[in-house]
């Protein structure tokens, strides 16, 4: 990518960050939103010089008000979905975690709410990156919504990413045109061919759509036409029996 195209790239990229890191260095280039499960971890990022910062605390689901089991270990960077075992297949010696209920949040919501904030993005659309540091990449993509057809390039980083999360993550975002950065582990962008093959298929079924809801409007309008031509139909028989009936009759 030229500097040029890069700079273009940037300068329309907003970075959402999974799982909030320790130090502000670690945090992407541009608008960033940071959300977490605690608090907490943002007055911990901000200390490190991190100052202007968009945060949200949350656990990201598929679906809003879904459910989780989240499960908080001693090293607050394995925090997540993932249960004891599994962990244990990569580390051995790893203590039982605290097990917290959430109500989870979608993606899209948090992301719609942020874009009414950055007064230079509000009137435009942006590019998204999307960072997990923390929890189901799964869950964050599942709740994009219309947001997906933003996401440019995802990231994920994490102990034991390859083996925990990378298989079922890569065949997700293959499906939608991303492969992977060459010089960058676990780090996919989107190719601008198929993303242009993606808009255009989503145009052609939005055309479809209109075009059947113009069917049934037209079906519709026929039906209530024929309706109001039955009814204009009786009104005039009955003016006509009206006037035929001598006057007297009963």
């Amino acid at each position: 990518m030229s500097t040029s195209l890069f700079r273009a790239w940037v300068d329309h990229l907003i970075s959402v960050v999974v799982g909030a890191p320790s130090l502000a260095s670690h945090l992407p280039i541009g608008p960033v939103l940071v959300i977490d499960a605690k608090a907490s971890r943002f007055e911990v990022l901000r200390a490190s010089g991190a100052d202007d910062l968009s945060c949200a605390e949350a656990v990201l689901t598929e679906q809003t008000d879904e459910l989780v089991q989240w499960h908080c270990y001693a090293d607050h960077r394995l925090d997540g979905v993932l249960p004891v075992d599994q962990l244990r297949t990569v580390f051995p010696n790893i203590t039982d975690p605290e097990i917290v209920t959430f109500s989870g949040q979608r993606l899209d919501g948090l992301l719609d709410a942020w874009q009414q904030e950055l007064t230079s993005f509000r009137a435009t659309t942006p590019l998204l990156q999307l960072i997990v540091r923390q929890g189901s990449p799964l869950a964050a993509l599942g709740g994009l919504g219309l947001w997906e057809r933003r996401l440019q390039r995802v990231r994920l980083i994490g102990f034991a990413a390859d083996q925990l999360w990378r298989p079922v993550l890569e065949s997700w975002l293959h499906e939608r045109g991303f492969a992977s950065v060459a010089d960058q582990p676990f780090a996919w962008e989107r190719d601008p061919l198929v993303l242009s093959r993606l808009e255009c298929q989503e145009l052609i079924l939005e055309r479809n759509q209109m075009e059947r809801r113009v069917m049934d409007l037209e079906n519709r309008m026929a039906h209530i036409n024929q309706e109001l031509d039955e009814i204009t139909a009786m009104l005039d028989g009955s003016e006509y029996l009206v006037a035929a009936t001598p006057e007297g009759s009963s």
